[in-house]
C-alpha cells in the first residue's frame, strides 16, 4: 500500500502533463480511428512485468471494438511518464487512459497496487459519458 507520506512528495507536473498529452496523441494517431464512427476510447497501459497495451474503441452505435494502438512508442512514452512520476521509489504499475468526443477530453487514472485492477473487458472499461 502506498503511504500518504509518499504521495505528498511532488513530481514534475509540467513534464507529466506533456507526456500525458503525448500519450493521448499517440492513441489518437491509431489507424483504427481513421473513420468518424467512434465516440470514445479506453486503453490500459500495464508496465508491471511484461509491458502491454490493450483497449477498446467505442463506436457511435454503442458497440466496442478491441484495439491495440502501436505499442512501441506508446510504451516508451508511458515509461517516461512513470519515471517522471516516481517519487521516493513509489511508482504506478498501470494507467487507464480514456478519450471521449466531441471535446477529445482525456481522463487518466493510475494504479499503484495491482496492474490487474482494470479487467480488459469492453464494458468494464467503457467511459461514462456525461450529458
Amino acid at each position: 500500500m502506498v503511504s500518504k507520506a509518499a504521495m505528498t512528495h511532488k513530481f514534475n507536473e509540467e513534464a507529466a502533463n506533456e507526456l500525458v498529452d503525448e500519450i493521448g496523441q499517440l492513441i489518437l494517431g491509431d489507424d483504427a480511428l481513421d473513420d468518424d464512427d467512434w465516440v470514445s476510447i479506453s486503453a490500459v497501459i500495464n508496465l508491471d512485468g511484461q509491458p502491454d497495451v490493450r483497449g477498446f474503441i467505442y463506436r457511435t452505435e454503442g458497440h466496442a471494438t478491441p484495439s491495440t494502438p502501436e505499442k512501441s512508442e506508446l510504451l516508451s512514452t508511458a515509461k517516461e511518464l512513470q519515471k517522471v512520476m516516481t517519487v521516493g521509489g513509489v511508482t504506478w504499475k498501470a494507467v487507464l487512459v480514456q478519450i471521449t468526443l466531441p471535446e477529445f477530453e482525456i481522463k487518466i487514472a493510475f494504479e499503484y497496487e495491482s496492474a490487474a485492477k482494470w479487467p480488459i473487458e469492453a464494458e468494464a472499461l467503457r467511459p461514462v459519458l456525461l450529458e
